[in-house]
C-alpha cells in the first residue's frame, strides 16, 4: 500500500503540465544578446474575494507584525482528495514554469494554489509606458520598520543620506514583512523631500513566494503604488536569474508572464501614472556564466541593470553592451568598490572614503548616459548565500539597522 501511494505522490510531482495559453516564456540568452520584449494579451483583470481586509489608513505607530509561513507535510490520509485537484493544475501550470518548480507546489498546497491557478490561467494587458524621471540618485533599501527603534535608525540613516545629496529612496517589501509598516517611513521621506519607490523582493528566507495568497499580494502592491513614486519590477530574490531552490535542486529564477502580469495590474491599478522599471542580470560567473537576464515586459519606462556598478566593471564599455542589448532608459544599481567590501572582503577603508567610490561610480555612469542610479547602502553580502552574516550591522543594505550617520575607520587605508 506504501508503494502504491508513493507512485501516486512520484506522478503528482512528475505530471507533465501541458501549455493552453499563449503566454510568453523568459529565455536566457547567452553571449550573442538580442533584445526581446514580453507583451501581455488582452483580458479581464482578475477579481478575487479578499481572505483579509484590504489594507486600511493607521496611525502612525508600529506594533511588532512579521508574517510566518509553514509547508505542511503531505497528508496522505487525504491523498486520495488531493490528487484529482492537484492533477488539474495541468493544465494551467506548464512544466517548467517557476510556480511549478517549487517547493510549495505540492498536493497539500492545493488551497493556495487553487487562487493561483486562477491568476495564471488569465491573460494580462501591457500597461501603457509612463515617462521615466531624470536625476534621481536612490539609496536602497528599507525594509518595513517593525519597531521605533528600527524606526528611529531609518530616520537616521535618510537624514545622512540626504545630506550625501541623495533624492530617492526604495522600499524593498519582503513577503515576511507587513507592508503597512511602511507607511510612517514613507511619510517621514517625503517630509525630507525624497521621491519613494517601492519593489516586491521576493522572500527573505528559504520560503517560496508562492505561499503568500496572491489577494493579499495584490492587495500589498496597491497599498504602497498609492503612495509611491515608482516600482521597480524584480529585486534580490525576484530579480531574473537569482539563485532560488525547487524541487531537489537548485534553480535560476526565470518570471512567469502571469505573475508579472499579475504584478504590474495591481501596481498600474492602484496607480495609474506610476513608472515601473524592468530589469537586465548580466552574470559573469557562476553557473549562469557570461549570460544575461533580463525582465522587460511591455510598456516599462526603462530597466535596472545589475552587477556592473562596482569599480571592477568599466563604464564605458558597460554602457555600450546595455544600450546594444537592451534599447530602453538604464539606471544602475551600484554597489561600491567591490562586493561585500566590508565584510567577506574588506577593503579597509573609512566610511566616508566607501562612500566616495560610490558617488564617483554614480557619476561615471549618468556621465555615460544612465538615467539614475539605485545605490546599496551595503556591500550586498545580508542577500548572499554564500556571505558572512556580519552581526554589527557592517555590510547589510537595510537602512533599519545600517550606521553610516556614525561613522568609524574601517581600517588604516584611506586611499581611493
Amino acid at each position: 500500500m506504501k508503494k502504491m501511494i508513493a507512485a501516486l505522490v512520484l506522478a503528482c510531482s512528475t505530471v507533465g503540465f501541458g501549455q493552453t495559453t499563449q503566454t510568453p516564456t523568459f529565455t536566457v540568452t547567452t553571449p550573442a544578446f538580442t533584445s526581446s520584449r514580453v507583451v501581455f494579451e488582452e483580458a479581464a483583470p482578475v477579481e478575487f474575494m479578499p481572505s483579509i481586509a484590504v489594507f486600511s489608513e493607521r496611525k502612525a505607530s508600529f506594533a511588532a507584525s512579521h508574517v510566518t509561513f509553514k509547508h505542511a507535510p503531505i497528508d496522505f490520509s487525504k491523498l486520495s482528495e488531493q490528487i484529482p485537484r492537484f492533477i488539474r493544475y495541468a493544465g494551467v501550470f506548464e512544466k517548467d514554469s517557476d510556480i511549478a518548480r517549487r517547493r510549495f507546489f505540492v498536493p497539500t498546497s492545493v488551497d493556495i494554489l487553487d487562487k493561483w491557478a486562477v491568476v495564471y490561467a488569465r491573460t494580462y494587458p501591457p500597461i501603457a509606458e509612463v515617462l521615466l524621471p531624470v536625476g534621481l540618485r536612490m539609496v536602497s533599501e528599507l525594509r518595513a520598520p517593525t519597531d521605533d527603534a528600527e524606526y528611529e535608525n531609518f530616520t537616521r540613516e535618510l537624514d545622512y543620506f540626504a545630506g550625501q545629496k541623495y533624492n530617492a529612496l526604495l522600499l524593498a517589501w519582503y513577503m515576511q514583512d507587513d507592508p503597512k509598516n511602511f507607511d510612517k517611513a514613507i511619510i517621514y521621506a517625503k517630509s525630507k523631500g525624497f521621491k519613494v519607490w517601492f519593489t516586491f523582493a521576493g522572500s527573505i528566507d528559504a520560503t517560496d513566494m508562492y505561499a503568500m495568497d496572491p489577494v493579499d499580494y495584490s492587495n500589498g502592491l496597491r497599498h504602497l503604488a498609492k503612495q509611491c513614486d515608482g516600482f521597480v519590477l524584480g529585486w534580490r530574490q525576484t530579480n531574473p536569474g537569482a539563485v532560488l531552490y525547487g524541487n531537489k535542486r537548485v534553480l535560476n529564477y526565470k518570471p512567469d508572464a502571469q505573475f508579472v502580469g499579475y504584478t504590474l495590474a495591481a501596481v498600474r491599478g492602484a496607480n495609474p501614472n506610476i513608472p515601473v522599471l524592468g530589469n537586465l542580470q548580466f552574470f559573469h560567473s557562476e553557473a549562469a556564466k557570461a549570460s544575461v537576464w533580463k525582465l522587460v515586459p511591455e510598456g516599462v519606462s526603462g530597466i535596472v541593470a545589475f552587477n556592473f556598478g562596482v569599480n571592477t566593471v568599466n563604464t564605458e564599455n558597460a554602457m555600450r553592451f546595455l544600450k546594444r542589448t537592451e534599447n530602453a532608459k538604464i539606471a544602475i544599481q551600484v554597489v561600491g568598490e567591490r562586493y561585500y567590501y566590508l565584510t567577506i572582503k574588506p577593503n579597509n577603508r573609512t566610511d566616508a572614503v566607501n562612500r566616495a567610490i560610490c558617488k564617483a561610480i554614480e557619476e561615471r555612469y549618468i556621465a555615460a548616459g544612465a538615467v539614475l542610479t539605485i545605490t546599496d547602502a551595503g556591500d550586498i553580502s545580508d542577500f548572499s548565500n554564500f556571505a558572512e552574516k556580519a552581526t554589527d550591522g557592517r555590510g547589510t543594505s537595510d537602512l533599519r539597522r545600517t550606521r553610516w550617520s556614525k561613522p568609524v575607520s574601517n581600517g588604516k587605508d584611506d586611499k581611493k
